[in-house]
């Protein structure tokens, strides 16, 4: 009974802290991008088309994940939120629990100390941005890390444990196209380890194969329009988000990144020490997702979490398995780095939107299920509070992500025939949009947040206006008192009517 108690009880430590920094998360509002994710997962359980009657950038997965999570909250009349904040504390403890199958030897303290750290960077550190895919990825992508570390160091993993990470893996690397970097970055440096004695057909390489394969069939079954109209749209537009090199290089992650790399380095083990594989495994998947980070060229927060997350395993993994051999400086210098990440976690604090505030003043007299307009350029300047006070959003689309691109090449004069298709497809669409669900309020963000639309002083009115239709519609509104955030028209006669109408039913 005190064997098994001195075996079980550091991996039981780290579940008691993700359980507790998952009930803190249940308090703690959602992002945007989140709320945006289940409510089309709502959408889509009442029967709408993806990327038909929804329009939306980012691949399928993500948002087939949380129907279950929204039949589940009508079932259970609970919230939506709370299932998918729980659903993460529980991926968390999986994670977790296959970790702690795949460590090195350690000495039950020390163990304990790594995986309640492990616990802390999972659904801590991320707290600003829970329920991204980019902690999700982390979160998958913790137990196949530890788990290329074990084959690289050449100890026994049952087919059950590799099946079990080979699943999990998956489904983390394939939220998004970039995360790919990682699994095969991985590869790379196990054979590179193995040499001759690399076998690239293993449970968990199979796994990745077969549940890819399996996720392209499922797209080009079930959601055709995202790879004959997304992928097109975006390649055509989504730049307008690209920020400068400098931008996307000098964030506050971006900077956490160089001490911990720098501490990594000072606290390194030997390589003959038989605890090396797994910090350098860790690394390798933080230079994974830096990958991704780049190649995303959007340098938002979040896109930053996995990079962040396994450099700071890397560094806490050094540093606990080797701590006796470090003296009082480097331990001194490997703890304060390690605390940067937590630490991020408390500056960042939950999910705040600076929008909200102006948004609920300009909509407080609105009863529940009323439509509400909103021409905006980034989806946090009307999610998550149009699903937190409950109003219909009769828009394809949770902003008008295609507009800076469209408006800012239209300015300078090079827009292509195939923009401004999409400008005029995009216009009608909202005209439609509009005319079925009528909203009792539109609001046009005053100053844009997208950089290409601020420089050329977008204006959406005007330039949905040059559509005789929008114009039309434009009548029924008047300009009434609005605030800092937001220029508000008021309706005060009916729509225009239109035929031809393909109306949707919106949830």
């Amino acid at each position: 009974m005190a064997a098994q108690f001195r075996k079980s009880w550091p991996l039981a430590a780290s579940l008691v802290v993700a359980a507790s920094l998952a009930m803190a998360a249940l308090r703690a509002p959602l992002t945007h991008d989140v709320v945006w994710q289940l409510w089309v997962a709502r959408q889509i359980a009442h029967g709408a088309t993806f990327y038909s009657d929804i329009l939306e950038v980012n691949p399928p997965l993500w948002f087939w994940t949380a129907i279950p999570i929204a039949r589940l909250s009508e079932w259970l009349a609970l919230p939506a939120t709370a299932l998918l904040v729980t659903g993460i504390g529980a991926l968390s403890a999986l994670a977790l629990l296959l970790t702690d199958r795949l460590l090195p030897p350690l000495s039950p303290t020390r163990r304990a100390l790594l995986l309640s750290y492990a616990a802390a960077i999972l659904l801590f550190m991320p707290r600003f941005d829970f329920g991204q895919r980019e902690q999700i990825a982390l979160i998958a992508g913790l137990p196949y890390t530890a788990l290329m570390a074990r084959r690289a160091g050449g100890g026994p993993v049952s087919p059950a444990l590799a099946l079990a990470v080979g699943c999990l893996g998956a489904a983390g690397f394939a939220l998004k196209h970039y995360f790919v970097a990682t699994p095969l970055l991985l590869e790379l440096w196990l054979a590179c380890r193995l040499r001759r004695r690399w076998r690239p057909i293993r449970v968990e390489t199979c796994v990745l194969a077969a549940l890819a394969l399996g996720y392209a069939a499922a797209m080009f079954i079930c959601t055709p329009q995202f790879l004959s109209v997304i992928v097109p749209m975006a390649g055509l537009t989504y730049w307008g988000y690209d920020l400068p090199w400098r931008e996307v290089l000098s964030g506050t992650p971006q900077t956490m990144w160089l001490l911990l790399i720098a501490a990594i380095f000072l606290c390194r083990p030997e390589e003959k020490d038989g605890n090396a594989d797994l910090p350098t495994a860790m690394g390798i998947s933080a230079a994974g997702f830096a990958l991704a980070f780049l190649a995303q060229h959007k340098g938002w927060q979040y896109h930053a979490i996995p990079t962040s997350g396994f450099l700071a395993m890397a560094l806490a993994v050094s540093l606990i398995s080797r701590w006796s051999k470090f003296g009082r400086i480097k331990r001194a210098v490997g703890v304060t780095v390690a605390t940067l990440p937590i630490l991020f976690g408390v500056i960042t604090g939950p999910y705040s939107n600076q929008y909200a505030p102006f948004f609920e003043q300009s909509t407080r007299d609105l009863p529940a299920g009323a439509s509400i307009g909103v021409l905006g350029t980034m989806p946090r300047t009307a999610w998550p509070m149009v699903a937190n006070q409950n109003l219909l959003w009769p828009l394809h689309n949770n902003s008008f992500w295609m507009m800076p691109a469209i408006a800012f090449s239209e300015r300078k004069g090079d827009a292509s025939d195939a923009m401004l298709r999409l400008d005029r497809l995009t216009v009608q669409q909202t005209v439609e949009d509009f005319t079925c669900h009528p909203p009792a309020r539109i609001l046009v963000e005053r100053h844009p947040l997208n950089r290409l639309l601020a420089d050329i002083r977008f204006d959406y009115v005007a330039h949905f206006s040059r559509d005789p239709a929008f114009a039309r519609l434009m009548r029924s509104y008047r300009p009434a008192p609005g605030n800092e955030a937001y220029i508000r028209y008021d309706r005060v006669a009916p729509l225009p009517p239109l035929t031809g109408l393909h109306c949707r039913t919106i949830v």
